[in-house]
């Protein structure tokens, strides 16, 4: 299943990462040969088992200027789609 919203959904996993107790999230931004910017979107946390597992959650073409409040916005949308707002720990 895919999500296609203004980015797309890489993590299958939704119904598992809500039932986690916290979860971490690491942005990966790049250009692409074609100056083309792209953020990754990850999630990290540890599982009943006691096991540190990595899933990628979205990845989205960035369109103009990499701001910050830009990133914010698109992270925020992200984390809600997933349906994880109250899991990641800042």
């Amino acid at each position: 299943m895919f999500c296609f919203v203004p980015f797309q959904i890489i993590s299958h996993r939704y119904d598992y990462l809500q039932k986690q107790q916290g979860l971490s999230i690491t942005l990966d931004g790049w250009t692409t040969s074609l100056v083309q910017g792209v953020l990754g979107i990850k999630v990290s946390y540890v599982d009943e088992n006691f096991k540190y597992n990595v899933d990628t959650l979205a990845i989205k073409k960035l369109d103009g200027r990499h701001t910050a409040p830009m990133i914010e916005v698109i992270v925020r949308q992200v984390i809600d789609e997933c349906g994880l707002m109250g899991k990641v720990i800042n």
